[in-house]
């Protein structure tokens, strides 16, 4: 063996060794990517069940024939904005895809919570004219 042969299998070796390093480390950050985006769309599924919580309750106190006239003052109850309903879903290796989709979720998600807190505000209004129209009335 010769000098220039043991440099050329040291040189392999050094090669398979940081390509090795970047495939552990793309597949750490990858798996990260995911276990992030997992948190965010689990997270969207529970802001998912309270607008649909939030919506029930505005939609009865929407058909109480007892709140008509409080619900015609104060407007009509909000709705679901664009987009807001709807939770992206990836398959993918590359992170920025994963990462591209987890800010959507977070949109989706900051959406759907403004949309939850509307239709609870809505509510708290049409009984709030309703209690003040009854008090009103007492006098």
């Amino acid at each position: 063996m010769d000098i220039p042969e043991l440099t050329l299998q040291s040189d392999r070796k050094r090669i398979v060794k940081w390509i090795f390093r970047f495939v552990a480390s793309y597949l750490v950050l990858l798996s990260l990517s995911y276990l992030l985006l997992s948190q965010a769309q689990s997270s969207w599924t529970n802001t998912e069940v309270y607008w649909e919580e939030a919506s029930g309750v505005a939609v009865d106190v929407d058909d109480s024939a007892s709140l008509r006239e409080a619900v015609r003052i104060v407007g009509e109850r909000p709705t679901l904005p664009e987009g807001g309903d709807d939770m992206p879903i990836i398959r993918s290796l590359a992170v920025w895809d994963v990462l591209r989709t987890w800010v959507k979720v977070r949109e989706s998600e900051n959406r759907l919570e403004i949309a939850v807190m509307g239709q609870m505000e809505w509510v708290h209004a049409v009984l709030q004219t309703e209690s003040q129209m009854g008090d009103s009335t007492d006098d």
